[in-house]
């Protein structure tokens, strides 16, 4: 078998509509995936979809849910169930929530607004999609987290805590799965040329100031992402679990 054939393979994408999650769709899909693309953004999954469709024979479908609300999650699975015979091999989240605030300035809201779009979030995506992913026959849980888990910056806090929460969710995941046969990792990208960074990558200034900070010297692009993700999904990786790829330009090295 050819290390990234995924034929015959289902793939749920939290986050598959737009930036990165919309190019690990695009990769699973181009390998033979039948892929399914979920977000709270009706409009844009339904454009996006329509389009990966047309260029893969219609394999790519989509679902509305809010990860911050464990009903909407349980709710997506159910219609995943249905959809793909109760099986599914490949569950990536690549939601998130990314807030800008000094710690004096964090209301408990905007705190547990964070926490909700980010660690729950990828909590309650385990929790409820579990069941699919063992009667999938192998599976492989994959976080798309960030280089602020490990590497702190300035008003990042609550969101570096979350991603940081993170990683120990995928390593603990990893031990409680891997009697199933199921794999859990994350992905951990640093600056990439994505809708969240259109306001930095415009400004000149600013985007240089970043870039000092990666020994690549660039923001990355969102194809950049797709090795990562098809290695971490494929049957081939079964002996690689609770690990984390970092993607970003030796962001994390420099």
């Amino acid at each position: 078998m050819l290390p990234f054939d995924f034929r015959g393979a289902k793939a749920l994408i939290i986050g598959g509509g737009t930036g990165l999650g919309a190019a690990m769709a695009e990769a699973l899909l181009s390998h033979g995936a039948e892929v399914c693309i979920a977000s709270r953004t009706e409009t844009t999954l339904t454009q996006r979809s329509d389009e990966l469709g047309r260029r893969h024979e219609a394999r790519c479908t989509w679902a509305s849910v809010d990860v911050r609300d464990p009903k909407s999650v349980e709710s997506l699975f159910s219609t995943l169930a249905a959809r793909y015979a109760g099986s599914l091999n490949i569950l990536i989240d690549c939601a998130g929530v990314n807030l800008r605030n000094k710690v004096e300035d964090i209301s408990p809201e905007e705190w547990d607004s964070a926490l909700r779009g980010n660690l729950s979030g990828a909590f309650y995506l385990a929790r409820f999609g579990l069941p699919l992913l063992r009667k999938g026959g192998w599976g492989r849980f994959i976080l798309v987290g960030s280089v602020l888990a490990r590497s702190a910056i300035a008003l990042r806090a609550s969101y570096g805590a979350n991603k940081a929460g993170m990683l120990q969710l995928v390593r603990s995941l990893a031990v409680e799965w891997a009697p199933y046969g199921i794999t859990a990792n994350s992905i951990s990208p640093g600056p990439f040329l994505t809708g969240i960074t259109k306001g930095i990558a415009a400004d000149k200034a600013a985007y240089q100031k970043v870039c000092e900070r990666i020994p690549a010297g660039r923001f990355g692009e969102p194809a950049e992402i797709a090795t990562a993700c098809l290695f971490l999904a494929s049957r081939q990786s079964s002996y690689v679990t609770g690990a984390d790829i970092a993607v970003d330009g030796g962001w994390a090295a420099g």
